[in-house]
């Protein structure tokens, strides 16, 4: 049936007014389906919970939402299970490492970690050789390197163990804060070390500052522009991602803002901060600063980073071969 789904998902999660919701029962299917597939159904029925019209919403409705939270509850207690068994190998061995992307915001960002769906883990090790030196450390937790297509390129490297609520337990190791050829400038471990916050209730566990966080997510969601044909919760727009980005920039004081459009133009990634900011902002209603996106916006120009490059896989390729090198001959080698 045709229901705006995503629609009213977004009305609940912010405390808007409800659309209207239809009577027919296959509706309530269509929307716990869409709130799996946005990656938030855990955050929808705490959502409702507080919301101002809670009494008025179907029992029906409630009752089929709270069951699939209850199935998806036991999915990320058995996630976050597995990432403190890891966190604890790690420190055992004495790696230096940290905790990016919904691992970390999990503990940090959100009220109760189990609210931001995760479905893998991604670490960041301070270089290639360190990543690569983490092999028996996870073998010893049960897990194995993953071959990849062109290790060259590769700026991570996955490792697999069986089980979990998705069939296999991921972690995705990384010794640059991007996979991508255009992400290269800046971002050193060194000062993503330094600016890093500690993990609440995980002693010794560190994950990126606000600032890097933010930069991360946006970073993360362009790269997965181009993959148009992915659906479902690894999609570039999926609400779980728009969330963290959302909830980011709830976070920033005026002082990390003026950081992070120091750093987005050092780095040159104002472009995909303006669009990613906008998106939220237009969806989601997200507060910004005045003139931040104009900033952005003004920074991007002088950039060649072009959001273009992340509407579709060839024109992606072309982007990242453009930057690969200053030169043709260098261009040609990538």
């Amino acid at each position: 049936m045709t229901f705006p789904c995503r629609n009213w998902l977004i009305a609940a999660l912010t405390h808007k007014p409800l659309p209207p919701f239809p009577e027919a029962m296959e509706a309530i299917g269509c929307l716990v389906q869409c709130a799996s597939e946005e990656g938030v159904t855990l955050l929808l029925e705490q959502a409702l919970a507080g919301h101002p019209e809670f009494k008025s919403i179907a029992p029906d409705l409630r009752q089929a939402i709270e069951q699939a939270a209850r199935i998806e509850l036991l999915g990320q207690l058995s996630m976050l299970r597995e990432q403190q068994q890891v966190f604890a190998a790690l420190l055992d061995a004495g790696t230096p490492f940290l905790v990016m992307k919904g691992g970390a915001l999990a503990h940090w960002l959100y009220p109760m970690p189990h609210l931001r769906l995760v479905t893998d883990l991604d670490l960041l090790l301070p270089d290639r050789d360190a990543a690569m030196a983490l092999e028996p450390v996870l073998a010893n937790a049960g897990y194995s390197m993953r071959p990849m297509t062109d290790d060259r390129l590769a700026k991570e490297h996955p490792f697999h163990k069986p089980g979990g609520p998705y069939g296999t337990f991921v972690v995705d190791v990384h010794w640059r804060l991007f996979n991508s050829q255009m992400f290269q400038l800046g971002f050193d471990y060194d000062v993503l070390k330094h600016e890093s916050m500690p993990l609440p209730n995980l002693p010794g566990v560190y994950g990126l500052g606000s600032v890097h966080a933010l930069i991360n997510a946006c970073g993360h969601r362009a790269l997965n522009l181009p993959y148009t044909y992915v659906h479902g919760v690894q999609r570039a727009n999926c609400l779980r991602w728009l969330w963290d980005i959302h909830l980011l920039a709830g976070r920033l004081d005026d002082a990390q803002w003026r950081t992070l459009k120091h750093r987005a133009r050092d780095s040159r990634v104002s472009a995909i901060l303006q669009e990613a900011l906008r998106k939220v902002q237009d969806e989601l209603g997200t507060v910004l600063p005045a003139g931040l996106l104009a900033d952005l916006d003004t920074q991007a120009r002088s950039e060649e980073m072009d959001m273009s490059w992340f509407s579709s896989w060839p024109r992606y390729q072309w982007g990242q071969f453009l930057v690969s090198d200053p030169n043709w001959v260098g261009r040609f080698r990538w």
